[in-house]
């Protein structure tokens, strides 16, 4: 009896892996601009108190121990790993007690597998015009800064502006701009137009998610119209045009004459002549 468990306890001990604890699963890196989350799943079939322990190193290095620690023993069935800001290896094991499951390595890029989020954005509306205005997105790791722009991290940064009637939103039009602000011409008067914005990173064709749709109508151009101009002209033509009106005499009431008043006769020259006739 004694010989057979001690060589079940031999086998057991020189069997690679036996005994071991199961591998977490479905380990996935999530990261929105820069702010990496190291996510996975319990092993189903795997009870008790199990913590985590992740790790990482530069993919770049050569020594096979050259981990560092991101979480030790932790309960959740997350990381924040936003300390990676180049390409690395990324594993993560399960722990109970003192045993341990196999390592999970996934290979992880911040700077391609990274998704980036939607920049602020504006629209106003002016003379016929729309004012688009746009910033950001913004880093979200404080390895990076908090708040520092996207565009310090890659270098190069362009926003593409989408647009298109509310009443037509198949007839898509875009343009794209390095500047923070794009004027939108030749629009329909006091039509409403609707708009959205999106980051874009030409080194890694990578495009950011866009931002929410903002519409806004747009009034006169401030232009006057042809056909209000010679309304005008025609107008003005007919006011300073002089025109004759008869004397107005005024009179007094009789009341105020007395017998002071005498009555006045005027004899105009038709009446002269027809009486020398």
């Amino acid at each position: 009896m004694d010989y057979h468990y001690g060589l079940l306890i031999f086998i057991c001990g020189w069997i690679p892996g036996f005994g071991k604890l199961p591998i977490p699963t479905n380990v996935t890196m999530e990261s929105i601009n820069f702010r990496n989350i190291l996510r996975w799943n319990r092993p189903a079939e795997l009870g008790g108190n199990v913590s985590y322990t992740v790790q990482y190193k530069m993919d770049f290095s050569s020594e096979r121990d050259d981990y560092k620690y991101i979480c030790e023993r932790t309960h959740k069935q997350q990381c924040d790993s936003s300390i990676i800001t180049y390409k690395s290896y990324v594993r993560v094991r399960t722990e109970l007690n003192s045993k341990q499951s196999d390592w999970v390595t996934i290979h992880f890029d911040p700077d391609h597998q990274t998704i980036i989020g939607a920049p602020n954005t504006t629209v106003s509306s002016r003379s016929g015009y729309l004012d688009v205005s746009f910033n950001g997105p913004f880093v979200n790791s404080e390895e990076y800064f908090i708040g520092r722009s996207i565009k310090e991290r890659y270098g190069e940064l362009t926003y593409r502006v989408f647009y298109w009637k509310e009443s037509d939103p198949a007839h898509v039009l875009n343009i794209t701009t390095e500047d923070n602000t794009e004027i939108l011409h030749d629009l329909e008067t006091w039509t409403v137009y609707c708009v959205k914005v999106q980051a874009y990173v030409p080194q890694f064709h990578k495009a950011g998610k866009f931002s929410p749709v903002m519409c806004n109508q747009t009034t006169e151009d401030g232009r006057i119209p042809s056909w209000k101009i010679a309304l005008l002209f025609l107008g003005s033509m007919y006011l300073s045009k002089p025109f004759y009106s008869a004397p107005h005499l005024p009179t007094l009431p009789t009341e105020e004459c007395g017998e002071s008043c005498s009555q006045l006769t005027f004899i105009s020259e038709e009446t002269h002549e027809m009486d020398a006739a």
